[in-house]
């Protein structure tokens, strides 16, 4: 088999054939050589859903999953792990009513769904994501339900990113109120829905639900899987013709900041608020997606403070803070 290759690609390929678990590097190598997945660690043994045959999903404790960000990389990156079949995504989901149909959708109908996960957001932002995240998750319940729906493929692309940022909110006011469980069942819906999407925004989204997934995992004092998951999000901007807005790489680099801070590594740390602020001069706050906008200069801040305080306290060494 002759297989041509730059140079900078035979160079990842000794990086893994090294020992490199980088899930980016991976995914390259792979899609040039022509790899199965199975052959490199993404085999149905190691990453599974685990689904049952009654097409229900088994009570899983997904934060201690040690292959949760494997599996959230096999759904973003195709491998091992396809993206979920739509009749499949409703395991995935909290209990709850089952959400109605409707036999076809248009422009009006989506413009509803946008409307109304602004309304939330705000009501996140203002009180909190316990005071909504029933409304919220029964929305993305029936939003969900209109996969099935009738419409133009205009209107499927608005459809799958307002469906997918709808779930992104529903995963975050459940881990806000810390429903870790369901945050990461709905961060793994919101993120397969936002992969079938090749609307302009898809990226920016799919990169900002791994951040979100990323947030959690440092809260919950995993900062390894953090860091992969980062690293994932930074590769969604490469691996698809959309771009990743410099609001979200902006955050994404706070969090690489606060994941390297949890490690100790204060190098690392100050090379990731360095770029945090390197993106941030190139973001316009007016033209931020709606997931996006709270990136503010304030906020900026606010993740240097935490990540210097996270640093002060990993290292032992007050001058952080």
């Amino acid at each position: 088999l002759d297989i041509r290759l730059p140079v900078d690609d035979l160079v990842e390929f000794q990086y893994y054939e090294a020992g490199s678990r980088d899930i980016v590097t991976i995914a390259r190598i792979a899609s040039r050589l022509g790899i199965p997945p199975v052959l490199l660690g993404f085999s149905p043994s190691s990453i599974s859903l685990e689904w049952v045959s009654a097409g229900e999903i088994q009570e899983v404790d997904w934060v201690r999953r040690s292959d949760f960000s494997w599996i959230v990389a096999g759904i973003v990156l195709g491998l091992g792990v396809d993206v979920l079949d739509a009749d499949r995504l409703d395991a995935l989901l909290p209990a709850g009513p089952t959400a109605s149909r409707m036999a076809r959708i248009g422009v009006a109908d989506v413009a509803a769904i946008e409307q109304a996960t602004a309304v939330f957001r705000r009501t996140d932002r203002s009180q909190g994501g316990g005071m909504c995240r029933p409304m919220v998750v029964a929305k993305f319940r029936s939003v969900l339900a209109l996969r099935h729906a009738s419409c133009t493929a205009e209107v499927r692309e608005r459809l799958l990113v307002a469906t997918a940022d709808l779930g992104l909110l529903a995963a975050w006011t459940s881990y806000d109120a810390e429903r870790h469980n369901d945050a990461r069942r709905l961060g793994l819906l919101a993120v397969s829905v936002a992969q079938q999407a090749e609307h302009p925004r898809s990226a920016d989204l799919t990169a900002h639900l791994l951040m979100d997934m990323a947030h959690q995992s440092l809260h919950l004092r995993q900062p390894e899987e953090a860091l992969r998951l980062v690293q994932l999000g930074y590769g969604v901007g490469a691996r698809r013709a959309q771009s990743v807005s410099a609001s979200t790489a902006s955050y994404l680099a706070c969090h690489q900041a606060w994941g390297q801070a949890s490690l100790g590594d204060t190098q690392a740390c100050a090379r990731g608020l360095g770029q945090a602020v390197e993106h941030f001069t190139h973001a316009d706050p007016g033209t931020a997606p709606p997931w996006a906008g709270h990136v503010s200069t304030a906020e900026l801040a606010a993740q240097q403070g935490h990540a210097q305080y996270t640093l002060a306290l990993a290292t032992a060494d007050p001058k952080h803070a």
